[in-house]
């Protein structure tokens, strides 16, 4: 199915825009005003136009397309909305935010829990997002007198009886947005299975920023669900439900990669973005695994903010990282986000990024979290000055076994495992170039290798098993 979103001239929007290949879920990232839920309110009120007369102008284009059918809002002078549909799909929207509240759409299904009175049935549904979470799940145990002007904090807790409602407002805000996020789809899900949609072209949900209230851990689980949600859907409705969902998380980005059909548009006043953060004004999106680390940048976050992604590895050469970059997009190892001291992600050189690292200290005592959520790989400390060596000894010596020395003397001592006329051309090529011009057949020879990669055992084989603790 073939989707173009086209905008122009529509609240953060003014330069005309294109975004397609729209997938399964969908995720625009941007600050706050980069117009991100310009880009959600157009497509919420492809099916409102009168709502939409607050922020259409004479030359406003919000105009949808699926294949050779097209949905758009236009100009008209004699209507005195001066807003019309016209539209040769058929498309269904169901509009929520946090709260799950309407956000200027038509044909709307929401529901949201009342904590204040959970009934029995209720109670289990929270309990299976309790086991979902891995938590332990909510036993009605005793009575509490919620009369007593002295009992307010302990009021809130869950009565014995069965057919006695329970105040369950005790519970963190956190699993509270969790378990709305699992009953709003769960209703929209229930809801479109007993529908007839022989003659919609397309349905659209569209959510705010899930991520609210949600612990990072929790946040990684956001795409997890969308995914489990969608293999549940019958396979003739679930070709026709698109997620649209706008997000400040690296997290849920992180994740995001995990997981086949879900795409990632970065969005900076009113435009998207690319890879290199530069504005274009059509973007097809990217996965999650591509742009983890550039979501961050987006959001403001540093080097030592550790935890963005599943895991983080800073790695002493941008060869290494060519090649484990081609790997996770192969799908051989994990959703890791690897960082080189070359350069290649705008880290000036080693010993800067140790100097970050060391910040780490701090950072993990603030918040254990992030104690074991990155590694760092090197070839070899023997060429190391004594003053840098000393450094990163430190370093090693605080990190324990998530450091990792290559016992090779150089990476591309290791291609000899996998293809002996390549590992012999790279060390010759290299010998005879100087200076920063070695960068040129490190990456030439480091990508040669990795086109002879494409299996786990393969990749086992290339690094002597030392990896192994990258694979999936």
């Amino acid at each position: 199915m073939n989707i173009s979103l086209k905008l122009k001239n529509f609240k953060k929007i003014s330069s005309q825009i294109e975004l397609k290949d729209f997938d399964r879920v969908n995720y625009f990232v941007g600050k706050n005003g980069s117009g991100k839920s310009s880009i959600l309110n157009a497509l919420s009120f492809l099916n409102d136009e009168t709502n939409a007369t607050h922020f259409f102008k004479i030359d406003s284009v919000v105009n949808l397309q699926i294949n050779e059918k097209e949905h758009k809002l236009v100009w008209i002078n004699t209507n005195p909305n001066h807003v019309e549909k016209r539209a040769s799909l058929n498309i269904e929207l169901y509009v929520f935010d946090d709260n799950g509240n309407e956000k200027g759409a038509n044909g709307i299904f929401r529901h949201k829990f009342n904590y204040d009175s959970v009934g029995k049935d209720q109670l289990n549904f929270i309990n299976e997002t309790a086991n979902y979470l891995g938590f332990t799940p909510i036993k009605a145990e005793r009575i509490i007198d919620n009369n007593d002007p002295w009992s307010d904090d302990v009021g809130k807790r869950v009565f014995k009886q069965d057919e006695v409602l329970l105040n369950l407002n005790f519970l963190s805000q956190g699993f509270k947005a969790f378990n709305d996020i699992r009953s709003i789809i769960l209703n929209f899900t229930s809801n479109i299975n007993t529908k007839q949609i022989s003659n919609t072209d397309a349905i659209f949900v569209i959510i705010e920023e899930p991520e609210n209230n949600l612990h990072p851990e929790l946040q990684k689980k956001v795409p997890n669900y969308f995914d489990q949600i969608l293999n549940e859907i019958p396979l003739e409705i679930r070709d026709k439900i698109f997620f649209f969902v706008s997000t400040h998380s690296p997290f849920l980005i992180g994740s995001s990669a995990n997981y086949e059909n879900q795409k990632v548009y970065l969005i900076s006043d009113g435009s998207p973005m690319d890879l290199e953060l530069k504005k274009t004004n059509i973007s097809s999106g990217y996965n999650g695994i591509q742009c983890s680390w550039i979501v961050a940048q987006m959001l403001g976050s540093d080097i030592t903010d550790f935890g963005y992604p599943e895991n983080y590895c800073i790695l002493e050469e941008y060869s290494l990282q060519l090649i484990l970059e081609g790997l996770k997009s192969k799908k051989l190892i994990k959703n890791i986000q690897f960082v080189s001291a070359s350069g290649a992600m705008r880290v000036v050189n080693f010993s800067e990024t140790i100097n970050e690292i060391l910040n780490l200290n701090t950072l993990v005592k603030c918040n254990p979290y992030y104690f074991d959520k990155y590694q760092i790989i090197i070839d070899s400390l023997e060429e190391f000055a004594p003053k840098e060596k000393e450094r990163i000894e430190k370093v090693k010596s605080n990190i324990g076994s998530r450091f990792i020395e290559l016992k090779e003397h150089s990476l591309e001592d290791y291609y000899k495992n996998i293809d002996v006329e390549i590992y012999k051309n790279a060390i010759e090529e290299i010998a005879t170039a100087k200076g920063r011009e070695k960068g040129i057949p490190k990456s030439k020879y480091a990508n040669q290798i990795l086109n002879q990669i494409n299996t786990k055992e393969e990749f086992s084989k290339l690094f002597n098993n030392e990896l192994n603790f990258l694979l999936k």
